[in-house]
């Protein structure tokens, strides 16, 4: 009798590994995600206020009902290249700091993909970030996946670092302020010696010409 109990056990739970192995590979509880389960992030955005872009976005469930903070999100660039590590334990509608962007201890945004503070003004640079400034994934998961693709708007100033103009229609942002010159002024410095060189000369040529005839009318 122990025997058979032992053994009917054993049947049973060799019947459940097969179940943990799908729990353990993500995929969906049907007692939790009926057939059919979805979710979709159709208007997260980037939105920029005092210079700060952050993304927003609110996940939609579809026939089930999530608990609280369910939301893993996962970011990556056009190429598919991941960005950081997911995070975890967000709610279904929120909002975080566009990558590259970080903020100092009042709150204000010090730094933005793509540029640098260089000689007292930014600079548009190729590093590492400048590729998110073109774009970025979202992956959304609470058990079910979806991913969106989310532009940053360079058209938008409060997007910007401090002092950059918007772009035109296929051009980049520019720096308002004047950019340090490097290299000689001769050429400039040249043409100014001679244009006054040419207004002395004329000068003299009329002051010699007035002497010359007060002496002959004398």
């Amino acid at each position: 009798m122990i025997k058979r109990l032992a053994l009917t056990f054993g049947i049973a739970a060799l019947s459940l590994v097969p179940s943990l192995a799908h729990a353990a590979e993500g995929e969906q509880d049907p007692a939790i995600y009926p057939p059919g389960s979805s979710i979709d992030a159709n208007g997260t955005a980037v939105e920029c206020a005092g210079r700060i872009p952050m993304v927003t976005y609110e996940v939609t469930p579809t026939g089930f009902t999530p608990g609280a903070d369910p939301v893993t999100y996962t970011l990556f660039d056009i190429n598919k290249k991941q960005i950081g590590d997911p995070v975890p334990g967000q709610p279904l509608k929120g909002s975080f700091l566009y990558p590259g962007t970080t903020l100092d201890s009042n709150g204000d945004a010090v730094t933005w993909a793509g540029w640098d503070y260089i000689n007292g003004i930014w600079v548009e640079v190729d590093n590492n970030t400048t590729i998110w400034r073109k774009g970025i994934y979202v992956r959304f998961d609470v058990n079910p996946t979806t991913t969106t693709f989310v532009a940053y708007p360079d058209d938008n100033p409060d997007c910007l670092p401090p002092g950059v103009q918007p772009p035109t229609r296929g051009q980049t942002p520019t720096q308002t302020g004047s950019i340090p010159t490097t290299g000689s002024n001769a050429p400039e410095l040249f043409l100014q010696i001679g244009l006054l060189l040419l207004v002395g000369g004329g000068v003299f040529l009329i002051v010699s010409h007035r002497r010359k005839s007060s002496a002959s009318a004398a």
